[in-house]
Parts: C-alpha cells; sequence; structure tokens
C-alpha cells in the first residue's frame, strides 16, 4: 500500500495484569518498545518498501521536546513518575526511531513522513516541526524535515505546555531538533488528509483524476500509454501523499473580558477604551445592540 500507518504501542505500567508490581526497580528499568516492534519496523521500512506516506501515531509526542528538562522533572518525580512514559525520557528509543524513520525517508525524495499523538499531562496541542540536522547541506530543501501534530484535550480542561523550551535540540548528541507552536488555552484535535492518484487505465491515454499531481516512483512514468489492454496499473506505481495536515483548535473555556477605562477621545459616535482579556488570540468585536 502506498499509504501506511504506525502504531507504536508505548503503554507501560509499574503494575502487571493482576494489579501486582513488576520486578523492575523502577520505571525506567521497564522495556519501553519490545524487540518484537523493531524486527515489525525494519521488514516495513526496507529499502524496496512501497509505502510513499507514512503516519506515525503515538500516545505522546515522539519529539516531545529538550531531555535534560525530562530528566530534572523525573529527578523530582521519583522512580515512578508519569514523566517516565515521556519519549524524551527514553533517549536511546527515542532517537533509534527517529533515526529510522528519517533514514527510510532519505532513500526516495517522494516518500512523507507524518507524526500525530496526544499531548503531555493535559497540556495543550501544538504544531510541531521534527528537523533531521543529519542530513547533508545540499538535500532537497525540507526534506529533513516531518510534521508533528500533537492534539490537546478534547473536552477536559487545557493546561500549558509542560516542556519549555519550545524549540532546539532533543538533546546534547542529538541529530534531531524540534519547534513547537503550542495552542494554548484550546482544545483541538488533529485533521488528516491523505491523497492517492486512482490508476488509469492502460491506452486510455488520460490520467484519472488526481493522478495529474502524482510523482511516479521508480519503474514507472506519469502519462506514459500502455499496450491497449484494459488492465490497470498497478497503485504502487504513484506516490500517494499528505494533501493537508493541521490540528484545530476551539475556545471552548470562559473568556473573562473587562472593558474600561477609557483612554481617548469621545465624541457623539466613538470611544477609545482599553480591553483586557485572559488569553491571547482572541478577537473582540464591537457591535451595536
Amino acid at each position: 500500500m502506498p499509504n501506511q500507518v504506525l502504531l507504536v504501542d508505548t503503554n507501560f505500567s509499574a503494575l502487571g495484569a493482576d494489579g501486582s508490581p513488576l520486578p523492575a526497580a523502577d520505571a525506567a528499568c521497564q522495556v519501553f518498545l519490545p524487540e518484537a516492534f523493531w524486527a515489525l519496523l525494519d521488514s516495513t521500512l526496507d529499502q524496496d518498501s512501497p509505502v510513499r506516506a507514512l503516519t506515525v501515531l503515538s500516545t505522546s509526542p515522539i519529539a516531545d521536546g529538550s531531555r535534560s528538562a525530562t530528566a530534572a522533572v523525573l529527578a523530582a518525580g521519583g522512580p515512578f513518575a508519569p514523566e517516565h512514559a515521556r519519549w524524551s525520557a527514553r533517549e536511546s528509543d527515542q532517537e533509534k526511531l527517529l533515526a529510522r524513520l528519517f533514514d527510510w525517508k532519505a532513500k526516495e525524495p517522494y516518500r512523507e513522513l507524518l507524526f500525530v499523538s496526544g499531548a503531555l499531562s493535559g497540556g495543550c496541542g501544538s504544531t510541531s516541526l521534527v528537523r533531521d540536522d543529519g542530513w547533508p547541506a545540499n538535500a532537497v530543501q525540507g526534506a529533513g524535515r516531518a510534521r508533528q501534530l500533537v492534539t490537546g484535550p478534547l473536552t477536559n480542561h487545557v493546561g500549558p505546555w509542560p516542556l519549555p523550551p519550545l524549540a532546539g535540540s532533543l538533546g546534547l548528541s542529538s541529530r534531531f531538533a524540534v519547534r513547537h507552536k503550542p495552542l494554548r488555552g484550546q482544545r483541538s484535535y488533529a485533521e488528516v488528509l491523505f491523497k492517492v492518484p486512482a490508476p488509469k487505465k492502460k491506452g486510455s491515454g488520460s490520467s484519472c483524476r488526481g493522478s495529474a499531481n502524482a510523482v511516479p516512483a521508480s519503474g514507472g512514468v506519469a502519462g506514459d500509454e500502455g499496450d491497449g489492454n484494459d488492465n490497470e496499473e498497478s497503485p504502487s506505481l504513484y506516490t500517494a501523499r499528505v494533501a493537508a495536515a493541521r490540528v484545530i483548535g476551539h475556545y471552548f473555556e470562559e473568556v473573562n473580558i473587562v472593558v474600561g477605562p477609557v483612554i481617548g477621545l469621545v465624541t457623539h459616535h466613538s470611544a477609545i477604551v482599553l480591553v483586557e482579556v485572559i488569553m491571547e488570540e482572541i478577537m473582540c468585536v464591537l457591535v451595536k445592540s
């Protein structure tokens, strides 16, 4: 399939299925990603992989923030702090997964990589950009980058972004960096639209709808005429792509507004007043009642 979704199961717990404590001395000693996952990932992302657009889903953002900031939180949180489930607390797994995904992306210029996850500790959502600084300087512009959509609470209270700073390297020895643009004070959800061109009939002399924007993979040329047979070309000859990906935020919580005092000229039809709101990016419109 030209478009695939990778579900990364990182659910881990300090308790077993029966509620008894696991033998690990603390949460940091527990396995975060099993060996079976890495074997499956390698078989999926091999050199001849037909995947063109890969979306990686995770409970929490894979490129979450500074590892040193997470380490400071863990030092104060104890052996079973929930922050042990963050990717930045699992440096080896985080670096290994990002490296394999970006290395897969680097093998073909038309491959796309997208990350989608929930937020951390009830924090707000974010539209983030993950950057691979290991790409050569002469690489195609934007090739060493991937978008990351982080969704905040949908019905619960929206907390602040939990991991400052908003931009920078994941770690001193990491080849990856991230830049977050939080949706502060907004409940949010992710919306992703995939576009897979329909295969055209051989000998038809025209492309099906959507194939005009397709980039042919190796072994196929868009617009080639066939031998007159009515057999359809394989969909894998055309590149699936992410047509749109964004985090949609909404202000559902109460917005407090203070109007006044008057700070400027007052006429029979206008006045300049000071308006204060408790949230950023609020548009105020004054209408005649």
